[in-house]
C-alpha cells in the first residue's frame, strides 16, 4: 500500500502548491517522482499532463510542450481533451507575441490532438483555416488528408492529394502519388489519378511498386498504347535477353491486339523474334500485325516457314499458323482459301473454339453446310468453357437449322432440344420447335 500512499500524498501536495501559485515548486516535486517512474511508462501519463499544465502557467512552453508529447506517446487517445486545453494557450500565446511560426506549430499539435480526442471537424477546422493561410502548406495538407482517410471522405482526399502531388518532390512525390491512386480508385474515379502517376514515374523510373500500380491503371482505363509503350521502355531497361524479347513481346502483343500501332509493333516483334526465331507466340504475333499492317505477303512468308519448321508433324502449334493464313487470305478476300485454312486449323487443335467459330461462320455464309456441320459440332465437344467464343446453344440451334433444312425434322427437333437444354432463355431454338411440333 505504499505506493499508493506516496501517490497520494503527492497529488495533495502538488494541489496545494497549485492553489499557492507556488508553480515551480511543484513542478519541482513532479520531476522528482518521474524521475523514479522510469520503469512504469503508463503511471508516467498524469504525472506528465499534471507538469504540462503547471509548465504553461509558468511560460515554460518548450517543457509543456515535451511533456504533452510524451504522455501523447504513451498514453493514447485518452489524454486529447485535458491537453487541448494546455494547446490553446500556448497557441494564444504565440499569436499574442506574433511568432507566426510557433502559433503554425501549434495549431497543428492541436489539430492532431482534437482529432485524438473524438472531435475530428473541430481538428479538420483548424487544418483548413492554416491551408486557407498558407495553400502550399504540405505538412497541413497532409494532416488534412489522415483525417479524411479515417473518414472515408474519398472524394476530400483526392482533392488534398493533388494539390500535395504538385507541391512534392523526390521520394515525396511517389508516395503522395500512390496515396492519391488508392484514393482516386475508392473514390471511383481511377483515371484521375494518371497524371499523378505519371509525373512520379519520371521522378523514380526504377520504382516497382509505382510501376505496377500505373500499369494497373492503364489497365483498368484501357490505355492500351501507354501500356505498350511502357513494355519498350522496360525492353530498353532490361539486362538479359529473356527480359528484354519477353517485353518485346508484350508490347507487341498490347499493339497488335488493340490495333494502336501495326508500324511500332512490328518493329518490336520483328526484334524479339531476332532474338528467339523459334517462339510460335512471337512468330504469330508478328503475322497478325503484318497482316493488320497490309503486308499479307510477309505475314503468308513467315508462317509458311513456320510451318515447314514441322516437317509435317500434326500439333496445336499448326492450328494457329494455319489460323493466320486464314485471316490473311480473309484480309485479301480470298474467301476460299480462308475457309481451308480454317478447316486445316481444326484439324490441328479440334479443342481450339476461335477457329470453330470462325469457320463456323463462315461455312454458312458460303453455305458449305457439312464444313459449318463438322465445326459446329466441335463446338458443342468443347472442354474448356474460355474457349466458347459461340455458346453451345447457338451451336445446337444452327445444327438444329441445318438438319431442318436437310430435310432431316425429327434430328432438327433433337438439336433445337438440346439447345433449350443448354440455354433455357434462348426464344429462338423454342420457336423454331414449337414450328417443327405444329
Amino acid at each position: 500500500m505504499e505506493a499508493p500512499t506516496n501517490a497520494s500524498l503527492l497529488s495533495e501536495l502538488v494541489e496545494t502548491l497549485t492553489r499557492a501559485k507556488m508553480y515551480r515548486e511543484a513542478i519541482d516535486e513532479l520531476t522528482a517522482q518521474l524521475g523514479t517512474m522510469v520503469a512504469d511508462p503508463l503511471a508516467r501519463v498524469p504525472l506528465l499532463t499534471r507538469r504540462a499544465s503547471l509548465r504553461v502557467e509558468v511560460a515554460d512552453d518548450e517543457g509543456a510542450l515535451s511533456d504533452i508529447d510524451e504522455a501523447s506517446s504513451l498514453g493514447g487517445d485518452d489524454i486529447a481533451p485535458r491537453m487541448v486545453s494546455e494547446l490553446e494557450k500556448l497557441r494564444v500565446r504565440a499569436s499574442d507575441r506574433g511568432d507566426s511560426s510557433a502559433e503554425r506549430a501549434l495549431r497543428l499539435r492541436l489539430a492532431s490532438m482534437l482529432t485524438k480526442g473524438g472531435n475530428a471537424e473541430a481538428g479538420r477546422a483548424e487544418l483548413a483555416d492554416l491551408i486557407k493561410r498558407d495553400p502550399k502548406d504540405r505538412e497541413a495538407l497532409h494532416a488534412l488528408a489522415r483525417i479524411d482517410e479515417r473518414a472515408e471522405r474519398w472524394d476530400a482526399v483526392t482533392a488534398t492529394y493533388r494539390k500535395l502531388v504538385a507541391l512534392e518532390e523526390g521520394n515525396a512525390v511517389v508516395e503522395t502519388a500512390l496515396k492519391l491512386a488508392d484514393a482516386c480508385e475508392r473514390a471511383g474515379r481511377l483515371p484521375d489519378a494518371r497524371g499523378a502517376l505519371e509525373r512520379a514515374r519520371l521522378a523514380a523510373p526504377q520504382d516497382d511498386t509505382l510501376r505496377d500500380r500505373l500499369i494497373h491503371l492503364y489497365e483498368q482505363t484501357g490505355a492500351y498504347k501507354e501500356l505498350a509503350e511502357m513494355s519498350l521502355s522496360d525492353a530498353q531497361e532490361a539486362k538479359d535477353v529473356a527480359g528484354r524479347f519477353a517485353h518485346l513481346v508484350r508490347a507487341g502483343a498490347l499493339f497488335v491486339q488493340h490495333s494502336t500501332d501495326p508500324a511500332v509493333a512490328i518493329a518490336a516483334l520483328e526484334e524479339a523474334h531476332a532474338l528467339r526465331p523459334a517462339d510460335m507466340e512471337c512468330i504469330v504475333l508478328l503475322a497478325d500485325a503484318f497482316t493488320v499492317a497490309g503486308r499479307t505477303a510477309d505475314a503468308v512468308e513467315l508462317v509458311n516457314l513456320a510451318i515447314a519448321s514441322h516437317k509435317g508433324k500434326r500439333s496445336r502449334e499448326l492450328a494457329a499458323l494455319y489460323h493466320r493464313l486464314a485471316r490473311a487470305a480473309h484480309a485479301t478476300g480470298d474467301r476460299a482459301n480462308e475457309l481451308a485454312w480454317l478447316a486445316s486449323a481444326l484439324d490441328m487443335d479440334a479443342q481450339n473454339g476461335f477457329v470453330a467459330a470462325e469457320l463456323a461462320a463462315i461455312a454458312l455464309e458460303q453455305r458449305q453446310l457439312d464444313l459449318a456441320t463438322r465445326a459446329l459440332r466441335a463446338i458443342t465437344l468443347l472442354k474448356d468453357p474460355a474457349s466458347l467464343p459461340m455458346p453451345k446453344a447457338v451451336a445446337y440451334e444452327q445444327l438444329g437449322l441445318i438438319a431442318r433444312e436437310q430435310g432431316d425434322t425429327k434430328r432438327a427437333a433433337l438439336l433445337l432440344k438440346r439447345a433449350i437444354d443448354e440455354d433455357p432463355t434462348l426464344a429462338s431454338a423454342r420457336a423454331l420447335l414449337e414450328a417443327l411440333q405444329d
